[in-house]
This record gives C-alpha cells, structure tokens and sequence, in this order.
C-alpha cells in the first residue's frame, strides 16, 4: 500500500499446500490481478482474480483442466488464457501392433 508504506500479503499459496505462483498479471486499469496456481491437491494449474478493492480472491478456472497464461484485454473486459482442454486422439486407433496407445498432440487452446 503506497499511502502506508506497509506490505499486504494478497496470497499464501504455500499455506494452502498449492506451491508457488506460476503466473501473476495485473489488468489495464490496475485494479485486478490474475494469478495462476494450483487450488488443490490435484495440483493443476488455475486462474484465479484477485480484486484490490475488495480483497478477495476467486478462481475463474476449474481443476479439471491446466490453465495458464492468462491476458486481460485492453479495456480490461474481457480475460484470455490457454488451457488443455481438446483431447482428440491424433493417431487413428491405439489398437495397432506398434501403437504405444492414444496421442494426444493438440490439447491446448485460447479461451
């Protein structure tokens, strides 16, 4: 906080069991971080929003995919990430003699 000169701890991943932040990025208007880090044990990686005003943190992401990456448009309306939910199995069948089983080569995508 600039006008008190005092730190403010925004988040404890570490106390939660959740590990580092992978990534932390603020919005145009300066007023909203998104912050990228696992919530559970699970340990994939969310995107949460962390609000200055009114200090709360809430993940926009789920743990069912890894999500990471995120951009805030211009005008701070709109929130980009990537995230590796497309799973198509690239080769044709995983039933063949030397198929080491399905590939997934394509899972990541801009939401």
């Amino acid at each position: 906080d600039l006008n008190t000169r005092q730190n403010q701890l925004i988040d404890d991943a570490g106390k939660a069991g959740a590990g580092n932040h992978a990534e932390i990025v603020w919005s145009p208007d300066s007023k909203t971080l998104a912050i990228v880090r696992s919530a559970s044990s699970i340990k994939r990686n969310q995107i949460a929003l962390y609000a200055l005003d009114t200090r709360q943190l809430h993940f926009v992401t789920s743990d069912r995919f890894e999500s990471q990456s995120p951009v805030f448009s211009p005008d701070g309306q709109w929130l980009y990430f990537l995230s590796e939910r497309n799973f198509q199995v690239a080769n044709r069948s995983p039933w063949g003699d030397r198929n080491m089983g399905p590939a997934f080569d394509k899972r990541t995508g801009i939401y």
